[in-house]
């Protein structure tokens, strides 16, 4: 069962005639029970033997929405891809053989081309179930899928793959500010210098830039030491931020 494109869909091995392959569940995102379930047009017991994950994409500019299609069937077991055309989902390439055994299956979308990572030959041997693949569809919309899959992990002995799903990179830390020099307290000079410095888990010290402010103006691009003239006697404000490689601002200037 997955969501794509705002409308939900399941996979069924089961239902001879009926509902083997991806079937579209009700309209959109239903919330109530007994929804209809409609078997994607052009998918057939043949085509889709033994359907367990599917991934959908749109890499047509001409076709509105999903228009592409990857079925991982278990027996036999092989990676289908199906093109929407006039709108029919037609069979456009198998990878794999009967033995494979797919049935984890994500992907990536880039333009017009599609990443896809499955799992297959997960069986339940001592000697490790299964493999860990990825192989890359060039063709777009409406092109031969062929190919040969990577193998990229091999599961150990004792365990199996089933699933497979991409996890999202957790955010790089935000830097750390420090001033190290600044002018005394109390003085009735009219200039002021600041040294500053900055820690980041990601960045190197010498790739961090900073930003800064005075008297609450607008953050602006700045090296140290910087120094401040012409300054009129009283109360200044200064405040400076570290920006690292990946754009991430220190949310508490020092």
């Amino acid at each position: 069962m997955a969501i794509f494109d705002g409308q939900l869909y399941v996979s069924s091995d089961r239902g001879t005639n009926a509902f083997k392959g991806v079937n579209a569940v009700g309209i959109g995102l239903p919330t109530t029970p007994d929804q209809p379930i409609f078997r994607l047009p052009g998918l057939t017991d043949a085509n889709s033997p033994d359907s367990f994950s599917f991934f959908l994409a749109d890499v047509s500019d001409f076709v509105p929405g999903i228009d592409t299609l990857y079925v991982a069937n278990d027996s036999p077991g092989a990676l289908t891809k199906f093109s929407l055309i006039n709108g029919t989902w037609i069979a456009l390439g198998t990878v794999g053989l009967p033995a494979d055994s797919y049935r984890g299956l994500t992907g990536v979308v880039n333009d017009t081309s599609v990443t896809l990572y499955a799992t297959r030959k997960g069986g339940s041997g001592a000697g490790g179930g299964g493999e860990l693949v990825m192989i890359t569809d060039n063709s777009g919309h409406g092109g031969i899928f062929t190919g040969e899959p990577t193998v990229i992990a091999t599961a150990a002995p004792n365990t199996a793959f089933r699933g497979v799903a991409l996890a999202p990179t957790p955010p790089s830390p935000n830097p750390e500010t420090v001033i190290t020099g600044r002018p005394t307290p109390l003085t009735d000079s009219t200039e002021a210098t600041f040294e500053f410095t900055g820690s980041d888990d990601a960045t190197p010290v010498g790739s961090l830039t900073f930003e800064c402010s005075l008297d609450d103006e607008e953050f602006a691009p700045c090296t140290s030491p910087v120094t401040y003239t012409g300054l009129s006697l009283g109360v200044h404000l200064f405040r400076v931020r570290a920006v690292d490689t990946d754009s991430n601002i220190d949310p508490t200037p020092a």
